[in-house]
């Protein structure tokens, strides 16, 4: 074993460089193309290879031969780790909730934290918790044999058996059901199980890399690899028979199959990627700027579903999918360097948005200003955008005040509901029809003044608005402004009432409900995008009338009211026993 092994290895900056680049085209295709593992031909091998990969180097870089492993060391370390991860990523969180969600800032930002993979940004919350499991290995490891020892590597080696076993139980939900309780999900601990294997083997092989790299050089390893990897990915994107009786361990040995294909080309052709070498500076000076990269490329993702669509149209391609993909991702890259080099003219930001070590020469309170000034921008920003594209509507109602924004993606709907608003079309009607866990409505004209009992629902202004499915931007999300319509059979073209809409309350998608959706919809045409699955599932929803019905704005302010109209009791046409009227609607702006 190697203990004193602390030459860096010149490749593998490169390698990181590359590994960046794979994670950024992965977010192009599923963000910015909007496509997902089913339809894509690239973003199966991506999955298989980006993160694993990276975890991979982290475990690498993280070994330190000689370090001395004491409490107040290990200490020191996790406080660097965490100002150079988890502060960078806190602001960038609250900068990724102004600039690219919908809705109330507060509202987006506790979504996110709901969420366990925090809207992209979970990655360098969940390496702070493999560092942190990982000092505590090497701290228990120098106590039991506190000379230098390979029982310290068996230690290790323990500890990634059992980090794979973990990574095991999240794919057996009949035995294991643990990681569905809500802390996982805040913890984003399901992350760190999902991938902690992987930094472990990546400490590994730097801890034991003569006998890696003999390995390696052996005639018969490299063959043996490329066999697995054909062997367990054919199965997962084509045979579909070892995972019906193994489960998930085609997926996992196509993960490390790939991983070490990947480390061994790097290795094997490491002149390539010297720094002396054009290839080698380009890949390393983004292997440095990892983090830069991966915190500022989530802002400045295009919206490109129209080439997602072309994809599918002409037959998934794995060469022409990865192609435009990596593409795009370079762009996106070369636009993350250039806002990085920008923002690290000020030392202040370049500690706090970087993890960088500030300059004394910087005026004391000048940083924090810039900080406050960016942030502040931003949101002015976004607001006159927000201000710009839509108009809120305040619906006064018997129970309290609901403001809604209509979208301007569905400009015949909105226009529509803004000119009856204005009109007073609205005044005096009823929520007619309220049903538990799924919506409430209202805007039947009839409903203004009917009796007690009376049967609501079919009253109307003469004319319907054409369908105007916004899929995958406005969906039935708890929260959404929707219009209703008349049932299929008579209305094949899906067109909505002129004046009847719902308000979705809905209930969160547990996955088996989630599953089942999905395939419901994929037989209809309709994709669920991970950003719906994730709404579904955190926040709560309608998934089965997307495709449907037209989602044309969304509840800005007093879901507690729509919540407290969908729990009111009602008779058996879910007509509210106590009429709930919409007094008064104002346009606000």
């Amino acid at each position: 074993m190697d203990y004193e092994l602390t030459k860096r290895l010149s490749w593998l900056d490169a390698l990181r460089g590359f590994t960046m680049i794979l994670v950024v085209a992965y977010h192009v295709a599923q963000v910015s193309f909007q496509e997902t593992e089913k339809t894509s031909a690239a973003l199966p091998f991506l999955v298989l290879m980006r993160m694993p990969l990276f975890f991979f180097v982290s475990g690498f870089l993280a070994y330190k031969a000689s370090f001395s492993w004491t409490i107040p060391n290990a200490l020191k370390l996790t406080w660097k780790k965490f100002k150079v991860q988890v502060i960078p990523t806190a602001v960038f969180l609250c900068l990724f909730v102004i600039f690219r969600m919908k809705g109330d800032f507060l509202d987006g930002l506790l979504r996110l934290l709901a969420s366990p993979t925090k809207g992209g940004y979970w990655f360098t919350w969940v390496l702070l918790q493999m560092f942190i499991i990982y000092y505590i290995i090497c701290y228990v490891g120098k106590s039991l044999t506190p000379s230098p020892s390979p029982r310290r590597g068996v230690l290790l080696l323990i500890a990634w058996a059992v980090s794979v076993f973990a990574y095991e139980t999240l794919y057996l939900p009949k035995v294991f059901t643990y990681h569905k309780d809500v802390f996982f999900a805040y913890s984003s601990l399901i992350q760190t199980i999902r991938y902690m294997q992987f930094f472990l083997l990546g400490n590994i092989v730097r801890r034991y890399w003569t006998q890696v790299e003999r390995l390696f050089d052996s005639a018969w390893f490299f063959p043996f690899v490329v066999t697995l990897a054909v062997v367990c990915c054919a199965d997962i994107f084509q045979l579909h028979t070892l995972r019906t009786v193994w489960t998930n361990l085609p997926r996992t040995i196509a993960m490390y199959s790939l991983l070490l294909l990947v480390v061994m080309f790097f290795r094997h052709y490491q002149t390539w990627f010297d720094e002396g070498k054009r290839a080698g500076r380009f890949l390393s000076f983004i292997g440095t700027r990892t983090l830069d990269i991966y915190l500022l490329h989530f802002l400045l993702l295009p919206k490109m579903p129209q080439v997602g669509a072309w994809l599918n149209a002409n037959q998934p391609n794995f060469l022409l999918s990865i192609v435009l993909s990596v593409s795009v991702a370079l762009v996106v890259i070369a636009f993350c360097l250039l806002a990085s080099q920008l923002l690290r003219v000020s030392p202040f930001l370049q500690l706090y948005l970087f993890g960088k070590a500030p300059s004394p020469t910087l005026p004391r309170g000048g940083g924090m200003l810039l900080l406050v000034a960016l942030l502040c921008f931003g949101t002015l920003s976004v607001d006159a955008k927000k201000k710009e594209k839509c108009h809120v509507v305040r619906i006064e109602t018997s129970m309290g005040n609901i403001r809604v924004a209509l979208s301007d993606d569905t400009p015949l709907h909105s226009k529509n509901f803004l000119k009856l608003a204005r009109e007073g079309f609205y005044d005096g009607t009823l929520f007619h029809r309220c049903i538990k866990d799924f919506m409430i409505q209202g805007g039947d004209p009839d409903s203004r003044g009917a009796e007690p009992g009376k049967l609501l629902g079919e009253g109307n202004v003469g004319y319907t608005i054409p369908a105007e499915f916004c899929l995958p931007y406005w969906y039935h999300w708890r929260g959404a402004l929707a219009a209703a319509r008349e049932p299929d059979d008579v209305n094949p073209e899906m067109e909505s009432s002129g004046c009847q809409f719902y308000i979705v309350y809905g209930k969160k998608q547990a996955a088996a409900d989630i599953r089942k959706v999905r395939a419901m919809l994929e037989e209809k045409g309709i994709e669920l995008t991970p950003q719906m699955i994730d709404d579904y599932y955190m926040r709560g929803g309608t998934p089965h009338l997307d495709g449907q019905y037209t989602v044309f704005g969304e509840v800005i302010e007093g879901m507690d009211v729509v919540k407290s109209i969908q729990q009111t009791e009602t008779d058996e046409n879910n007509r509210p026993l106590k009429d709930v009227v919409i007094l008064h609607m104002v346009v606000e702006q």
